[in-house]
């Protein structure tokens, strides 16, 4: 037996069957949610799926299982990390004082 031939497609499998099933393109998706086409890979794969655009897709008929977890972002700049440019500074500063 093909081992590959029992294996389940995963959540974005399964949304890109529907898209494609659905006539729907990604160009389509970016003018719904007002975004680059180029986004809208990092939405479905839920890099950067804001809970606004998980809606949106919802209208447009996408079951809600085969959509991302949406995730609340932050505006503005990351945060920096403890390894950040500031540690660095901060040791520098207290050396020559």
């Amino acid at each position: 037996m093909n081992a590959i031939a029992h294996v389940n497609p995963g959540r974005q499998d399964m949304l890109r069957i529907f898209l494609r099933e659905g006539g729907i393109s990604r160009n389509d998706i970016a003018d719904l949610l007002g975004v680059h086409p180029q986004s809208v890979s990092r939405i479905l794969n839920g890099d950067r799926a804001l809970p606004e655009h998980v809606l949106r897709l919802r209208e447009l008929g996408i079951p809600a299982e085969l959509l991302p977890i949406p995730e609340r972002i932050a505006p503005g700049p990351k945060p920096r990390g403890e390894c950040g440019a500031s540690g660095a500074t901060g040791q520098a500063v207290a050396g020559a004082a």
